[in-house]
């Protein structure tokens, strides 16, 4: 059974773009094992009290502050401060593909 917020998360997940992004090394809370996050696209409100620069340029207190607001399921800031570097940038990379518009190019391309 999903409580209040899981519900909350995955009406969300299904209304906005999402990425998904599976971690190198599984974030483990309260003995739960977390090894897929999803990157939801951000949402302007999402984006408060952030300089888009320092999002786009990776500064990790600033992705600190975004991806709680933007992870299924939501990731914690001292869980980011804890992550595998691979993971945060998979994330920030998915998280900037969502606010640039740029697309990722194919293998075919």
């Amino acid at each position: 059974m999903q409580t209040a917020e899981q519900t909350k998360q995955t009406t969300a997940a299904h209304t906005r773009k999402s990425a998904s992004v599976t971690l190198v090394q599984p974030v483990v809370r309260a003995g739960q094992t977390i090894g897929q996050v999803q990157i939801l696209k951000p949402s302007v409100g999402d984006l408060r009290g952030l300089l888009l620069v320092e999002v786009l340029n990776m500064k990790v207190d600033a992705l600190a502050k975004l991806l709680p607001r933007v992870t299924v399921p939501n990731l914690m800031e001292a869980e980011i401060f804890q992550m595998d570097t691979v993971d945060l940038v998979s994330m920030a990379t998915e998280a900037a593909i969502f606010l640039t518009g740029a697309t990722v190019p194919t293998e075919s391309e």
